[in-house]
């Protein structure tokens, strides 16, 4: 097997206290949460769960802060405001292992098959600045408004989109 390659900065301290711009994706992306109509996001009941699980995140990191989330058809984001001695991949990995072990009871609830829930890994970016925070504040806020020029909305031509 093929030694996978870890994308994290090997000099950088997750422990930090910093704001994350964390993206996570569903495996093969697939729209598992509900659908945009008239750019606004409409959750189905994976979606609701999903979004349950992120606010009550915190919960768990008691220092720590969520400041802004959205969740979209295929994938999440958030900002994290870390703020605990748990390490960020800590963070990322309560929430998807919470919520796999919820989405898995529903499909073994429902009687249907096992799928993956998420692709591997995370994509972060440390805030460093208001501006940097602002700009990204307000790409979580217009993200379903501007679904279509989404990197991860799925084009007919199997392209991408622009954002």
């Amino acid at each position: 097997m093929p030694e996978r390659k870890n994308i994290r900065l090997k000099h950088h301290d997750y422990t930090s206290h910093t704001a994350y711009f964390i993206t996570i994706c569903t495996h093969n992306r697939q729209h598992l949460f509900g659908e945009i109509q008239n750019g606004e996001m409409h959750f189905n009941l994976i979606g609701k769960m999903i979004d349950e699980m992120l606010f009550r995140l915190p919960e768990n990191f008691g220092q720590s802060q969520m400041l802004a989330k959205v969740i979209m058809p295929n994938h999440l984001h958030f900002i994290w405001l870390h703020q605990d001695t748990a390490t960020l991949s800590d963070v990322v990995k309560t929430l998807k292992g919470r919520a796999t072990t919820v989405y898995r009871a529903y499909l073994y609830n429902h009687d249907l098959p096992f799928k993956k829930l998420w692709q591997r890994g995370y994509h972060e970016h440390g805030i460093r600045s208001e501006q940097d925070f602002l700009k990204i504040a307000q790409y979580i806020e217009n993200n379903p408004k501007q679904w279509e020029l989404d990197c991860f909305y799925p084009h007919e031509n199997g392209g991408k989109g622009r954002i």
